[in-house]
């Protein structure tokens, strides 16, 4: 074999806006979706559907999300 065995990340950056959310906002999501989000009885898709459009996402009508999602 020739060459290094490993990356040098050194140079590795992280372009602008890579989440797309504030640090702050990606906390409170975290929050949400280890309690209210994981907590929620398994009937309750709207909720679920309901708090992830409340954070921006893209739920299409009628989708089923479970809460381990």
């Amino acid at each position: 074999m020739t060459g290094p065995l490993y990356q040098d990340l050194t140079r590795f950056k992280l372009p602008g806006g890579f989440r797309g959310r504030s640090g702050s906002m990606v906390l409170i999501w975290q929050v949400v979706q280890g309690t209210l989000f994981a907590w929620s009885p398994q009937p309750l898709h709207g909720f679920r559907c309901w708090l992830l459009r409340a954070f921006g996402g893209s739920v299409g009508h009628g989708v089923v999300i479970r809460p381990s999602a």
